[in-house]
């Protein structure tokens, strides 16, 4: 028997509109990638609002053309790519219907197109594009920039909304003026309980404590507010000034940060490598929030906290914290293969750098400029080129975050532990050097008697020796080796100390000549 909640899974899904899809879904991100400006560029000239000619009344410029689809019907099945009319199209492995026309896509674009219909064809078009002559990159180019994202920021008057005693915060204003032109009236104001917690919960993420509500509302507590006048506006700036000031402020809002950076601690792939001291910005995000750095130095630490000449210092920790902040172009996803042999790997990493830094610093996505100047774009090739030879120039290294006083207190600690070093390594030298004429003479004698009983006999340690007479046995030696002399001693020399004596000066008078 199925259970209730299967049942409901089902119910739900079935429910869910492919309008409803976010636009942080892998799908949507992977049409945006790949499949819009495959459309766009192979497609759009036959199939959209566009066209002078549509081609068998098929429009591929919205969701609702590629499901109702053309003469032959229906052009995608969402998950069946084998079904889909589309598909079949672009793979030519039908007469009656090969597109484009001009020539068989390349394999990549087929893959893609097939790897979309099985993700359920999302896509985020909900209607048709405004039908337009189509214009040249120039002319895109100079409608994109009137954009309104892209134009200067300005300052537009306060409006005066009908209910001025609603709020006198300007923002506020904005909002009743909207609502009022659309015949709705603004919210009643939140008893103080309630607006403790809206604030903890926006603020921190966390809800109040029951001390917080019992203060708030105690301080909310006069004559005025029982007669229903706003709450006091000291009370209500005080209670935000502490949630401001709680570490838990920084904590929540860096979330959503590291979302956009995308933030991780392994590189993903096959080999799923750590991003080593990933831990470092997250605190680093989290202390800046906290310390309300102004945006526009927060943006500078990204871009190049290391090139700053003046970095921003964390007293408390001893840290440049400018420099670190430049650790997100570490994140991401990373290929592991032959850089060299498949250049387009180390390509791919920039090209996510670049979509990361102009998502987050521009609100922008230049993805398809990457390989064409695009219609949808407001970024060319030249620019996206340009921005990449900036990374591409730059590599990846390990800085030193600590501050100079502390790294000097270090340094100092470290030459003084190599004093002692130096102190205790000539002491060592120094014994081994008096007793290398008898580890010498004790390697190369000729006895019969085992190197432990001659080590014993000469006071000396018996592994010790043994390497010594290892060195000295080697079959081949260059003439120049240090060790030549004495394997000359150890072939002729007899064991009585004599013997060596004569040995040994007739093998310098030798070396003297």
């Amino acid at each position: 028997m199925r259970s209730f909640a299967g049942l409901c899974a089902v119910a739900i899904t079935a429910m869910i509109p492919l309008t409803a899809l976010s636009a942080d879904d892998p799908g949507i991100d992977f049409f945006e990638k790949k499949i819009r400006p495959l459309l766009v560029e192979h497609c759009d000239e036959c199939h959209s609002t566009n066209s002078k000619k549509l081609g068998g009344n098929l429009l591929l410029d919205s969701r609702s053309g590629v499901m109702k689809g053309g003469d032959s019907g229906a052009a995608v099945e969402p998950g069946q790519p084998d079904k889909s009319l589309l598909i079949k199209a672009v793979r030519y492995t039908d007469d009656s219907v090969k597109m484009p026309p001009k020539g068989r896509l390349p394999a990549a674009a087929i893959a893609d197109l097939e790897a979309w219909v099985k993700l359920g064809a999302p896509d985020p078009r909900d209607k048709p594009p405004a039908a337009k002559v189509a214009a040249s990159w120039e002319e895109v180019l100079r409608t994109r920039r009137d954009w309104w994202s892209l134009r200067p920021v300005q300052k537009p008057d306060v409006p005066q909304p009908k209910d001025a005693a609603w709020s006198q915060h300007p923002i506020d204003r904005f909002v009743l003026a909207k609502l009022e032109e659309n015949g709705l009236t603004g919210a009643a104001s939140a008893d103080p309980g309630l607006l403790v917690r809206r604030l903890s919960l926006v603020l921190t993420g966390l809800p109040p404590s029951s001390e917080q509500i019992e203060s708030f509302v105690r301080e909310c507590q006069t004559p005025s507010t029982a007669s229903g006048q706003p709450l006091p506006k000291a009370a209500v700036e005080k209670l935000v000034d502490s949630l401001l000031g709680s570490p838990h402020f920084g904590e929540r809002w860096a979330r959503h940060w590291l979302d956009v950076i995308r933030f991780t601690e392994t590189h993903g792939n096959e080999w799923n490598y750590e991003v080593h001291h990933a831990w470092r910005y997250r605190d680093y995000l989290i202390r800046a929030f906290n310390a309300d750095v102004p945006y526009d130095q927060f943006v500078r630490e990204h871009i190049a906290g290391d090139l700053l000449p003046q970095p921003r210092w964390n007293e408390q920790d001893q840290l440049r914290e400018s420099v670190i902040g430049t650790a997100f172009y570490r994140f991401g996803e990373v290929n592991h293969d032959d850089c060299i042999g498949l250049p387009e790997i180390g390509y791919d990493l920039l090209d996510n750098q670049i979509d990361t830094l102009t998502k987050a610093f521009q609100a922008t996505t230049v993805a398809c400029a990457r390989c064409h100047d695009h219609k949808l774009d407001a970024i060319s090739t030249h620019d996206y080129y340009a921005l990449l030879g900036i990374l591409r120039s730059s590599r990846l290294v390990a800085h030193t975050i600590d501050a100079p006083n502390l790294n000097a207190a270090k340094t100092q600690r470290l030459r003084e532990l190599k004093v002692e070093l130096r102190r205790e390594l000539a002491s060592t030298w120094l014994r081994d050097i008096r007793q290398f004429p008898e580890y010498m003479r004790a390697a190369v004698a000729k006895r019969a008697v085992a190197p432990e009983a001659e080590a014993l006999a000469r006071g000396l340690e018996s592994q010790r020796l043994e390497k010594w007479h290892a060195a000295l046995v080697v079959e081949k030696a260059p003439l120049e080796d240090p060790l030549e002399p004495w394997r000359q001693l150890s072939a002729s020399s007899s064991s009585d100390s004599a013997s060596f004596t004569a040995d040994w000066r007739k093998l310098a008078e030798k070396y003297a000549q």
